[in-house]
């Protein structure tokens, strides 16, 4: 399905580099915002390489900011670290 608008994901782990690849070929295909929450380890990998290095923003999210609902409740902080990723518009 395309994404021809702006766009925010928060992907499952496992689907990160589906997401990813994804997100870079609709910034690419439709010139929009893509702002997305990955695992920092996710920042170490090819796809991150061929996807967002020199095309993206990406930002560390300090772990302790970083909490997530569960069945409704907030969890505590995160034991993984994230990057905020941006694609933004040209």
């Amino acid at each position: 399905q395309d994404w021809r608008y702006n766009a925010w994901c928060n992907p499952p782990h496992h689907l990160s580099e589906e997401f990813v690849r994804k997100a870079n070929e609709e910034w690419i295909k439709w010139n929009i915002n893509i702002i997305m929450i990955i695992p920092a380890n996710s920042m170490c990998t090819n796809y991150a390489e061929e996807c967002i290095e020199g095309k993206a923003e990406y930002h560390p999210i300090n772990r302790k900011w970083c909490k997530f609902l569960h069945k409704g409740k907030e969890m505590e902080h995160s034991r993984n670290g994230y990057f905020v990723v941006l694609w933004r518009k040209k």
